[in-house]
Order: C-alpha cells, then structure tokens, then sequence
C-alpha cells in the first residue's frame, strides 16, 4: 500500500487537499509505518494515518521577464512573482466536490480600502434600434466588494489561505454580508506588514 501526503484545508462544510510532493528531511513523523520518498512525498508499505512536519511547495517565476528598479547606488528594488504548480502526474486528491455554495461566512475583517459597487452595463432599449439606457445589473449578480483582507495573526492568515483554495474558481463560494460570493480572481496577493499581522488585496463578486 502506498499513499501521497496531503495537507487538509478546510472551511464550513468544504476540504482541499493539497499534494505535498516535497517534504523537509528531518522535520516530518507519520503513523501507520512505510517508508516516506522525500522526493515525492509518496510513503510506500504503510497503512495509512497522520502525519505532521515541514514541506516546501513546488513553484515556478510567474514571468520570464526581469525587473530591476535601482532608486540609489546600493538600493535595488527588483519584483517577481511565483506561482504554485502541480505535476500532472499526482493523482488527485480532492474530497468530494462540493455544492454551488459553501457552508461558510466570512468572518475576517475588511477595513482599508472597503469599497462596495454595483456593475452596470449599457444596452439597447426594447423597441427602439437607436436608443440606449443603462440599467442596474443587480439581476445579474454583478454586485462588487473589494479591499485589504487585514490577517492580524497567523490563525487569521491560515483561515485566508484555507477558504482560497476551498474557493477559487466556483461560481458562488461563500457568504458575504447576507451575499453569495466568490472571489474575483483566482490569485492571492500576501503582504507582511511586520508583527505577525498581514494583508491580502481582495475583490468579491456577489451573485444575488
């Protein structure tokens, strides 16, 4: 018997299972026996359990280009992104795909840069091919939130990142301030703002 680490994600009634493919030597312990690769993270002739410890992820720069800012002789500013891959060859580990709506509010804090908006759009009057009148989409779902997600300590940034992954690329993920959510992208964007406390530039889209 052999298996692949996971770690669980979870949030209201919905779980993400993330693959572990790269766990840290020297940092992990696990039950059920086996032998743990950890190059891949697969244990093999175990009989399943738990297991604790440290793992990286595996990543890629999210551009091939380079950029350099030099404000002063020795003050370099330089900028890149990294984005988590998967290799195609991990077999899937996700729990059983959920409903249209999670069983889940959003309960961490949004305070700066709180913006919310209604979308509209412009179309042609019924019943004339030349007149246009713009209408309220709110029929549509086109119902905005955004702003900095404040994650004054890790629990609160172990929440966000949980709820990211549980809810990235549905339609409607959770609940909102009495809204059907989802999030209006599927990047997350963590800024360390020192003392353990965090912040996230998020949008939402409400679909009522």
């Amino acid at each position: 018997m052999s298996g692949q680490l996971v770690k669980r994600y979870t949030v209201g009634g919905v779980s993400y299972d993330r693959p572990i493919t790269k766990p840290l030597s020297g940092t992990v312990s696990f039950s059920g026996g086996g032998t743990l690769n950890y190059e891949t993270g697969v244990i093999s002739g175990g009989a399943g359990g738990t297991w604790s410890g440290q793992f990286e992820i595996q990543a890629r720069f999210g551009s091939d280009r380079y950029l350099e800012r030099n404000f002063y002789i020795d003050w370099h500013n330089v900028q890149v992104s990294i984005v988590e891959t998967f290799d195609s060859a991990i077999p899937a580990v996700a729990s059983t795909a959920p409903g249209d709506v999670m069983s889940y509010s959003f309960s961490l804090p949004i305070e700066i840069g709180r913006e919310r908006h209604a979308d509209y759009s412009t179309y042609v009057w019924r019943g004339s091919p030349y007149a246009e009148d713009r209408a309220a989409q709110y029929a549509g779902g086109l119902v905005g939130f955004a702003g900095n997600v404040l994650c004054k300590n890790r629990t609160n940034l172990e929440t966000l990142i949980a709820l990211f992954l549980c809810a990235r690329g549905r339609r409607s993920g959770f609940q909102f301030e009495a809204f059907d959510v989802r999030f209006g992208r599927d990047t997350l964007s963590i800024g360390y703002t020192g003392n353990e406390s965090f912040q996230a530039p998020m949008s939402f889209v409400g679909l009522v």
